[in-house]
């Protein structure tokens, strides 16, 4: 995936004016490592969360994934959308619809012990991550 978002980005790059191509090349550079900081942050908890004994989930192993999750929704929320919908059509809308809020609703349910905020954002994450094998491979 990161390979191509390189090469939509470089389309979106030659597609300018030659003076703007620098400033347009640092943004569309730090828009794809905000968004793969994002994801890597995202893997490395569901990670934490999958390690250990099914069905028995410690307490460090919730605030870990927590942790994570809250840098994975950090750097998300950098995202400039318009310039990833510049990039591809319907990538920042679905980056902002689909992975930024099941980041939220998956932090909302530790935070209020609601089971079917977790369900639904992970829900709303495979939508992504399926809209994204799609779009974008």
């Amino acid at each position: 995936m990161k390979f191509k978002l390189l090469i939509i980005a470089f389309i979106v790059l030659f597609s300018c004016k030659e003076e703007s191509r620098e400033s347009i090349e640092d943004r569309v550079k730090n828009q794809i490592a905000l968004v793969n900081s994002s994801k890597e942050y995202s893997d490395m908890a569901v990670k934490v969360m999958n390690s250990g004994d099914e069905g028995i989930v410690e307490r460090n192993r919730i605030e870990s994934f927590e942790e994570l999750m809250k840098k994975a929704l950090s750097d998300a929320e950098k995202v400039d959308t318009d310039l990833l919908n510049d990039m591809r059509k319907g990538f920042g809308t679905n980056f902002s619809e689909k992975y930024i809020k099941g980041i939220k609703l998956q932090l909302e349910s530790f935070q209020d012990g609601n089971a079917k905020k977790m369900v639904r954002g992970q829900i709303l994450y495979d939508e992504y991550v399926d809209w994204t094998s799609k779009n974008l491979n």
